[in-house]
C-alpha cells in the first residue's frame, strides 16, 4: 500500500492512476480488511474510469453491507442511468430509500421508481404497487392518485386499491377536502367494482356526517340502495337527512 501511494503522487497517465486505485482497493478490502479505505479506493478509480466494469462489480459488493450502502449506491446510480440498466437502478433506488426514515424523504425515490416501472419498463403491476406506496405517503397528491386510480383501471385491481384508500382513510387525523375525495372514490369503488355495499354505505356517511350537502352524495348513495334493495337503510338515510335539515 505504500508504494501505491507513493507511485501514485508521480503518475500522469489517468488509466495508471484507475489501475492503482483499483489494486489499493483491492487490498484494503481482501487482505487488510479497511473496507473504508477500500470503498474509497473504488470510488475513485471509478472516477477515473466510469466504464471499467469490474470496479463496478466490486462497489457492487458493498450494497449489501448496511453501513456503506448508501455511499456505494450513490457512485453506482449515475453509472447504471447511463447505461439505462434500470432495474439495477431501482435497485439501488429502493436501497437509498429504505435508509431514510422519513415519509416525505422517501417521496421523491419512490416517485423515481414507481415512473421507471411504468414509463421505461412498462411493468404496471410493479408501478400500480410504488404508486401505492407514494399515495399513503401523499394522500393530497391528486396527481398521485389519479395515477393510482388509472392503474388499479387498467389492472383491475380493486381489492388492492381499496386497500390503499382504506388505510388512507384509517389513519386520517381529519376529514378536510383531499380526504374526503378518496373517500367518495372509496365508496364508488366498493359500491360499483366490489360490490360491498356495507362498506360504501359507511363511506358515504362518514362523508355526509361532514359535509351533509356534498354535491353528488346523497344522490349517489339513494341510487346504491334503491338499487340493492336497502329500504331499511334507505329509510334511516332519509330520516337522518330530514333531522339534519330541521335541525336549528
Amino acid at each position: 500500500i505504500e508504494l501505491y501511494e507513493h507511485r501514485i503522487r508521480y503518475v500522469e497517465v489517468l488509466d495508471e492512476a484507475v489501475e492503482i486505485r483499483y489494486n489499493m482497493g483491492e487490498i484494503f478490502l481482501d487482505f487488510l480488511e479497511e473496507t473504508d479505505r477500500a470503498l474509497e479506493s473504488f470510488s475513485a478509480a471509478l472516477g477515473g474510469d466510469p466504464t471499467r466494469d469490474t470496479t463496478i462489480e466490486q462497489l457492487e459488493k458493498f450494497l449489501d453491507k448496511e453501513e456503506y450502502a448508501g455511499r456505494a449506491a450513490e457512485q453506482l446510480v449515475p453509472i447504471y442511468a447511463a447505461r439505462q440498466n434500470w432495474h439495477k437502478l431501482i435497485r439501488v433506488f429502493s436501497l437509498q430509500r429504505d435508509l431514510l426514515e422519513m415519509p416525505e424523504e422517501r417521496a421523491p425515490l419512490t416517485k423515481r421508481i414507481a415512473e421507471l416501472y411504468e414509463a421505461v419498463l412498462e411493468d404496471l403491476d410493479q408501478a400500480f404497487v410504488w404508486y401505492g406506496y407514494l399515495f399513503l405517503a401523499q394522500p393530497e397528491n391528486k396527481p398521485v392518485r389519479d395515477s393510482v386510480i388509472h392503474l388499479s383501471e387498467l389492472l383491475e385491481k380493486w381489492e388492492e386499491i381499496a386497500g390503499f384508500f382504506s388505510e388512507v382513510l384509517e389513519n386520517a387525523y381529519s376529514m378536510n377536502e383531499d380526504i374526503l375525495e378518496v373517500a367518495e372514490n372509496l365508496a364508488r369503488i366498493y359500491s360499483r367494482r366490489l360490490n360491498k355495499i356495507d362498506e360504501a354505505l359507511d363511506c358515504y356517511k362518514r362523508i355526509l356526517e361532514t359535509e351533509r350537502n356534498r354535491p353528488g352524495i346523497l344522490d349517489e348513495l339513494e341510487a346504491m340502495l334503491i338499487e340493492h334493495a336497502r329500504w331499511d337503510d334507505l329509510l334511516e338515510v332519509y330520516r337522518e337527512a330530514a333531522d339534519a335539515f330541521f335541525e336549528p
